[in-house]
């Protein structure tokens, strides 16, 4: 079917959870001899079997994705400037203590487009499109639990006839607590917070001192996190994330002090989260890493009393504003009330604004520490975590860098940062990206501006270019067999992807080996995968993804940085997609891997590969594509690059 002309169908099935062959049945046989277009509009849905003469829709049959995106960021710039109450709106009624916008600093950056408000909005605009594209006499609605059936019936709302299927979910509201309770609860957080917060500073004050930094020596912070960051090897601890850089700064003269602020990776700031529990069975393996941990930071007790004073009225201010009769209407999107999704938001996000405040305070003390700090490069510079240690740099006015730490693309919409984001968040100084490539998403697609983009972020990739992993030794370290036809697949967190693996598995050559690298987390569920397919060829790592990678003939995975890492070192690449939607990187579109959506493409595309050999089309293909998405990193010149940069911006070192 092609945009801008109605599909032939009198009934539309919209199905946002798997249906059962029984409501398949069940809709052929209420609407007999009737065309019927299928709309599936949950990522990684296993389509049913549909009967003969059943048409499909798919996401792409509807708008294209930039559509999407920029409606969506479009939406979410709406919200925050819409008059409520008095005149006054929620950019105005809520700032942070340093004035920064309280939208832009929490609710609106959690943009992840697999997760989140994003999956909402994008309901409502895949479904109001189809129904304004098919145009149906009637609409059957098949949702997986109460609320998400109140969205599907108000989004098609247009059709003259709405229906749900029998095994569908019917319409209610979002369970949640009232407004009383709510606040009750937000100044117990408070209280249980402090409490939480004296004794961790109990547990810090009991450490052993750090050596203090030497106040005259010029330093630069490297954020880091932990422990993903963080390795050790010959029994030496080190942050491994940042030794060309750090390496390269100590070369060029005269000399630097670099100091990493180590930073807990995933943090939860729901509910408290005790990291005072959590990091004293980590400290043994802290022990001689050369990094100052932030959470040994501390604000004194006049920041603490602003903080809460600050916090107090914030919420009372939104425990007024909620009861307005115009605060619904803000939160609208395509004529669908999404307020009541937006409200658990919201209250989760005052709940831990006093988290947030901590932690610039805490942050801006522990950069004091640091001594003569010039710049600082900041990790995940787009999301909450590092815009805390972006404000507490502007306190200090020490400048800041932002630092690419992984694929991304115009549909990853955290990377695209909106104009009033970057006006009213602690946005970083500079950006350094791989490339050419994630210099235009972040300022073509998004509005920080290019001129403060650095194409040099890749340093971790150079030793990939100057100093490639040898195969042989590679595999020795690992103990797989010399001859064997190795095969890595790198999983990611795509809900299509356990699927794509199986794949793999079932589907690769006979003589193949595979090798599952994944996240501890999902170690299990893939090991249980191995069992249920019978592939005894087949291993799973958490870990040694080096070696993984020097040791493998062909890596499949999806929009990962691995398949990049895989390109560097000139090795074929399978990119994976068992979604409706487009590949999110243009790894296929620039030629440099083979595009696999099914089970059936991917025995293909392994059996292509089993005796790949690289031509001097694909040479040049591959090089094009490096130079623009990895740029120095290339040619392994990204470090020295990037600590250029940091000089001239550091001043007088």
């Amino acid at each position: 079917m092609t945009p801008g002309q109605p599909a032939p169908a009198g009934v539309l099935f919209v199905a946002a959870a798997p249906p059962s062959p029984a409501t398949v049945r069940w809709v052929t046989d209420q609407f007999p001899g009737r065309a019927v277009a299928y709309l599936g509009v949950t990522a990684g849905q296993d389509p049913p079997i549909l009967p003969a003469g059943w048409g499909t829709l798919a996401i792409t049959d509807l708008g294209t994705l930039e559509e999407l995106r920029r409606e969506y960021l479009d939406y979410l710039e709406r919200i925050p400037t819409t008059p409520i109450r008095h005149r006054a709106t929620l950019d105005r009624l809520f700032r942070r203590r340093d004035g920064y916008s309280f939208w832009w600093t929490d609710v609106a950056v959690r943009r992840s487009p697999t997760q989140g408000m994003f999956l909402k909005v994008k309901l409502v605009w895949t479904v109001t499109r189809a129904v304004a594209h098919v145009r149906p006499a009637v609409v059957v609605l098949h949702a997986a639990d109460p609320r998400q059936a109140a969205i599907l019936q108000e989004a098609a709302g247009a059709a003259p006839d709405v229906r749900f299927a029998p095994e569908s979910a019917r319409p209610g509201p979002l369970r949640r607590e009232s407004r009383r309770f709510w606040f009750r609860w937000a100044i117990e957080y408070m209280y249980e917070f402090t409490r939480h917060r004296l004794r961790r500073h109990r547990w810090v004050r009991q450490l052993p001192a750090e050596p203090p930094a030497v106040p005259a020596q010029p330093t630069v912070v490297l954020s880091a996190l932990y422990p993903r960051h963080v390795d050790r090897r010959d029994g030496a601890a080190r942050v491994w994330y940042w030794d060309d850089l750090a390496a390269q700064l100590a070369a060029q003269a005269p000399p630097v002090a670099v100091r990493c602020l180590l930073d807990l990776d995933n943090p939860d700031t729901g509910p408290l989260r005790p990291d005072f529990g959590y990091l004293p069975k980590e400290t043994p393996r802290l022990g001689g890493v050369p990094a100052l941990p932030l959470w040994r930071g501390h604000a004194n007790l006049r920041d603490w009393a602003a903080t809460w004073v600050h916090q107090v009225r914030m919420l009372y201010r939104y425990y007024r504003l909620e009861a307005d009769p115009r605060f619904a209407a803000v939160f609208r999107f395509r004529g669908v009330d999404l307020s009541p999704d937006w409200v658990g938001e919201l209250r989760h996000a005052l709940n831990v604004s006093v988290w947030w405040e901590s932690e610039v305070d805490a942050a801006a003390a522990r950069l004091r520490e640091c001594g003569d700090v010039r710049a600082a490069l900041v990790h995940q510079e787009f999301e909450v975590r590092g815009m805390i240690l972006i404000a507490a740099c502007r306190r200090l006015g020490i400048p800041t860098v932002g630092v690419q730490h992984g694929n991304f693309y115009p549909m990853h919409t955290v990377h695209t940062p909106p104009a009033a984001q970057v006006r009213g968040a602690p946005t970083p100084d500079y950006f350094a990206a791989y490339g050419e490539y994630g210099k235009e998403v972040v300022s073509r697609y998004g509005h920080f501006p290019a001129d403060r983009v650095w194409t040099c972020a890749g340093s971790r990739f150079d030793a990939l270019a100057t100093r490639p992993p040898d195969r042989a030794e590679c595999r020795r370290r690992l103990g797989l067999p010399a001859d064997a036809f190795v095969v890595l697949v790198t999983t990611q967190s795509y809900p299509w992807f356990p699927d794509a693996v199986r794949a793999v598995l079932t589907r690769a050559p006979a003589d193949s080996l595979v090798c599952v690298k994944t996240f501890k987390a999902d170690e299990a569920v893939y090991r249980k995968m191995i069992d249920d397919t019978g592939n005894r060829r087949a291993l799973v790592f958490v870990d040694r993804f080096e070696d993984l990678l020097g040791a493998c003939d062909v890596l499949a995975s999806a929009s990962s940085t691995t398949i990049n890492e895989a390109t560097l070192l000139a090795k074929p690449t399978v990119c994976l997609n068992f979604s409706a939607e487009p590949f999110y990187y243009p790894y296929i579109e620039e030629g440099v891997s083979l595009g696999a959506r099914t089970a059936d493409d991917v025995g293909e595309a392994l059996g292509r590969l089993r005796s790949f050999r690289p031509d001097t089309a694909w040479q040049e293909r591959r090089m094009r594509f490096l130079e623009r998405h990895l740029g120095p990193a290339t040619t392994g010149t990204a470090a020295a690059t990037f600590a250029r940069h940091v000089r001239e911006i550091a001043g007088r070192l």
